[in-house]
């Protein structure tokens, strides 16, 4: 793991000016060592965090290690996460372009969001769950552009279609549908059940079929059931997707 640590950051470091804060859970390469310090800690509360809120119990230490690389714009917002070198992601790279706030904070949280998920299940999770739960932290515009859309749904009646975005093997970043209806799906089933009947359904969903799934977890007879019931509460509370979310705040 050294030597492919040390491997990746000889490529993705930048020129000067640059540091790096490790620990045995991150290794985060940022613009400078105070800031890569900052992003250091507050990648370890959400790590802990997040993973008492999905999982239940913290990750152990060490266990799906990420390298976190972070550029620092004041006109991009962009983030991804992906596996170094192993199908059953096992190690993790971020790499985040963004506004110091954000790469501290809402930016930080979606992609941490992923490491943590992809840590416990590893494919063995449906994509859209997966940015469900990661688009619960982002910031507070991206969560009025999927509001609007909402009422925008609710008004004409073209809702996305739900079975099309459960079995969606990947969602691309640009599809703004997709994403809106994953995490209002996600808000609105967490409405329903706890934390852990929602990974339940969604363990179960890509295991056997959704609409087996709709029916165990949920009492839903179909995914076309489960539809409807999520878009009468989407357009009865438009604004879900603004309610505020319960993570350590950034220093």
């Amino acid at each position: 793991m050294e030597a492919l640590i040390l491997a990746v950051l000889s490529f993705l470091a930048p020129a000067e000016n640059w540091g790096i804060a490790r620990s045995e859970n991150f290794v985060v390469n940022g613009p400078s060592r105070e800031y890569a310090a900052e992003v250091l800690e507050q990648a370890e509360i959400y790590r802990r965090e997040l993973a008492l809120a999905w999982l239940g119990e913290e990750l152990p230490l060490g266990e799906g290690p990420a390298i976190i690389q972070v550029r620092l714009s004041d006109e991009k917002d962009e983030a991804i996460t992906w596996p170094i070198n192993s199908r059953s992601r096992e190690h993790h790279l971020v790499w985040i372009t963004s506004k110091s706030e954000l790469a501290l904070g809402s930016t930080l949280a979606h992609e941490i969001t992923h490491v943590v998920l992809a840590t416990r299940f590893g494919d063995a999770f449906p994509h859209w769950a997966n940015e469900g739960i990661a688009s619960i932290c982002d910031d507070e515009r991206t969560k009025k552009i999927r509001s609007r859309l909402i009422r925008e749904y609710a008004k004409t009646g073209r809702w996305p279609k739900l079975r099309d975005v459960l079995i969606a093997e990947n969602i691309s970043p640009t599809n703004q549908h997709a994403y809106t209806v994953s995490v209002s799906l996600t808000r609105y089933l967490l409405s329903r059940g706890t934390h852990a009947d929602f990974v339940a359904f969604a363990q179960r969903g890509i295991q056997s079929s959704w609409d087996r799934a709709a029916q165990e977890c949920y009492g839903f007879s179909s995914v076309e059931q489960l539809a409807a019931a999520w878009q009468s509460w989407a357009a009865q509370n438009p604004d879900a997707e603004l309610e505020p979310v319960l993570l350590p705040a950034a220093r």
